[in-house]
């Protein structure tokens, strides 16, 4: 993710860490919005582009979701309700991500496509809907070529890729008996738990969700406390090191927290 937005804007990371750090301390997935106005006011950004690169990196991490599902799936046999719920959620953003490219490479058909399937709804919300969507468009300008967005796919699944290292080298430090894909579930079951807007750093959602991944392998005998601790310290050590990251950068940064503050406020 951190690699995808640093390819779309040419950006180095820092301002993605001060987005991911408001989202760990603030509600409802604020941190989205904030790594929006960094990009604005760092760098002259217009809003509508950074809303759209923003909306578009999520939707490239659906995509590398959505290839480790197929994965998982091919190695591992998913509890029905988790198979179901990503079987759904995963076409739902592909197609988002099609209407996106739609847009970009083929705008004029893809507006007429979006027309017609509003006609049903009142005039106002046609137009308001409408409105929204072309306030998207100067922000695809940043995929110039198809090229370009294969890159950026190969990116964010390489960036995700470093995450499931990272959850297979905390099960490796609990001697945890689990398989080699037991990263890519945790990935899986965390990924969808927090796609919901939830609490400042996804507290409780993410531990829970944790537990319930663990839960699935019951071959390996794992115990509440065990599963307890491990969600702990590998939402933790993620939490600690993200959140001082986007606090140190924020305080050497020329935008200072009073002025992010205030564009929150306004935008919000």
């Amino acid at each position: 993710e951190l690699i995808g937005i640093f390819f779309t804007h040419g950006l180095g990371s820092d301002i993605n860490v001060v987005g991911f750090a408001a989202n760990n301390v603030l509600p409802l997935r604020l941190g989205e919005l904030v790594r929006a106005l960094m990009l604005t006011i760092t760098e002259g950004v217009p809003l509508g582009s950074a809303v759209t690169t923003v909306v578009l990196v999520r939707l490239l991490d659906m995509v590398a979701l959505g290839t480790m599902f197929v994965v998982v799936l091919a190695v591992f046999p998913l509890p029905p309700n988790i198979r179901h719920a990503a079987m759904m959620a995963i076409p739902i953003y592909l197609l988002a991500l099609a209407f996106l490219l739609g847009l970009k490479f083929r705008e004029e058909e893809a507006l007429k496509l979006l027309e017609a399937l509003l006609r049903p709804l009142p005039a106002k919300i046609r137009a308001g809907v409408m409105k929204l969507v072309r306030a998207f468009l100067p922000g695809l300008e940043s995929l110039r070529s198809a090229w370009e967005l294969a890159l950026a796919v190969a990116l964010t699944h390489l960036a995700w890729a470093f995450i499931f290292a990272y959850n297979a080298l905390v099960v490796i430090a609990f001697g945890f008996p689990l398989p080699w894909y037991a990263g890519l579930v945790l990935i899986l079951v965390v990924g969808f738990a927090i796609t919901i807007p939830s609490s400042p750093g996804y507290l409780g959602v993410y531990h829970l969700a944790v537990i319930a991944a663990l839960g699935l392998f019951t071959g390996a005998n794992l115990t509440e406390d065990a599963k307890t601790a491990f969600a702990i310290v590998v939402h933790g050590a993620q939490f600690l090191v993200t959140t001082a990251w986007g606090i140190g950068y924020m305080l050497v940064s020329p935008v200072g927290f009073a002025e992010l503050a205030a564009a929150l406020r306004r935008r919000a």
